[in-house]
């Protein structure tokens, strides 16, 4: 069997190895082997994932023990270590057995479950042959993507990559020296700050949306949205309504991986990195994190602070054009600078703070009632 699937792999190999940037140091044997071995270990981790009761062994040391699967998890996110989907689906099909009832797409999405969402995605627009996929963490932005209904307006196909991309290797190939693009795990190392990045924003004509508790200041609401993607936030009568986003130990890890992906390869806008940006303006500090918490916008495993310092440090080393929530972004601000909201938000500000300040306000506002009461009665007498 091994000998099949390296023959047919082998017939392939030049197309697969476009998909890979920089020089391997492997002959053309080593490169074929190294893809069959990988592939072949996703496609059955996949397949133990989705077939338990037939596959999975209860002393499998990486369903016995969750941190054993969850480091697994989150290497098959980098984008180093991706490998393409055309040889994912070639091994999957010439090792498919009588078990196999799902598709390799329905098996990798059901694999990384909610990474996003509580719910996960629908599948039928992954099947797409007119937006296939490069490789799983293509896959997983296609799934926010071609789901999305922000877009409706676009066509889908400027926001998938249609050209192939060179991409980075598995961890035995970066082994072998292909280096990994500058990286997605360690994103700020570079030494490029915050503020830099700030000045970018503006450079490039982006308006910054106003953080949660700013918004709640000006009497705007904040409401879960269901929804099949997670990007599709939308703004109406003084609500913003924001599909649910789950946060765990590996949404740091998905995130900058996928925003390297559209930094850092050809063809893709930048439609994930708009949704990033966009939450790290509305996320400044723990309470703007409660108010997100509190609406059921976001669902966090971590505590408020940690939740908090990811999304402040989120896009570090990101370079953004333009913003797919540019008319979202006008539109809460339009509301915001409306005569009322702006008033409101200076009170809230000024005097509502904080319990002292409310307090006053309160003893102030009793005291000129009991005055105009006590007027009114000697002008009556």
């Amino acid at each position: 069997m091994l000998r099949t699937l390296t023959e047919e792999i082998n017939k392939v190999w030049k197309e697969a190895r476009a998909h890979y940037a920089g020089q391997i140091d492997m002959n053309e044997n080593k490169f074929v082997k190294v893809l069959v071995l990988d592939g072949c270990f996703i496609i059955e981790l996949f397949r133990k994932q989705a077939y338990e009761k037939d596959l999975k062994d209860k002393n499998d040391p990486i369903f016995s023990m969750s941190c054993l699967f969850q480091f697994l998890l989150n290497d098959l996110i980098l984008l180093e270590n991706q490998i393409p989907w055309m040889v994912l689906d070639k091994l999957f099909n010439l090792t498919r057995t009588s078990v196999d009832n799902k598709y390799l797409v329905q098996l990798a999405i059901d694999f990384f479950g909610n990474i996003f969402s509580t719910t996960p995605p629908p599948i039928q627009p992954l099947l797409s042959p007119s937006h296939p996929s490069k490789h799983i963490l293509d896959l997983l932005r296609n799934s926010l993507v071609l789901n999305s209904s922000m877009l409706e307006n676009r066509d889908n196909q400027e926001m998938v990559s249609s050209e192939p991309d060179p991409m980075h290797s598995a961890s035995t190939l970066k082994d072998s020296g292909v280096k990994p693009i500058h990286s997605a795990t360690s994103l700020g190392d570079s030494g490029i700050k915050r503020t830099q990045l700030a000045t970018t924003l503006e450079d490039s004509g982006i308006k910054r949306m106003h953080s949660a508790t700013s918004l709640v200041e000006s009497g705007i609401k904040f409401e879960m949205r269901e929804s099949k993607s997670i990007l599709d936030i939308e703004f109406k009568e003084g609500v913003l309504k924001i599909p649910q986003l789950f946060i765990q130990e590996t949404t740091e890890t998905v995130f900058r991986n996928l925003i390297s992906l559209e930094q850092c390869c050809p063809n893709y806008e930048p439609t994930f990195t708009s949704y990033a940006v966009l939450l790290d303006n509305l996320i400044n500090s723990r309470e703007d994190m409660e108010v997100l918490c509190k609406s059921k916008a976001i669902e966090s495993w971590l505590n408020i602070d940690d939740a908090t310092k990811f999304f402040n440090k989120l896009y570090i080393d990101t370079f953004v054009k333009k913003s797919y929530y540019s008319n979202l972004t006008f539109k809460v601000d339009k509301y915001c600078e409306r005569f009322w909201p702006r008033q409101r938000r200076v009170l809230m500000r000024d005097y509502f703070r904080h319990p002292w300040a409310q307090i006053s306000v309160a003893a102030a506002s009793v005291g000129l009632i009991l005055a105009f009461l006590q007027t009114l009665f000697t002008i009556i007498k």
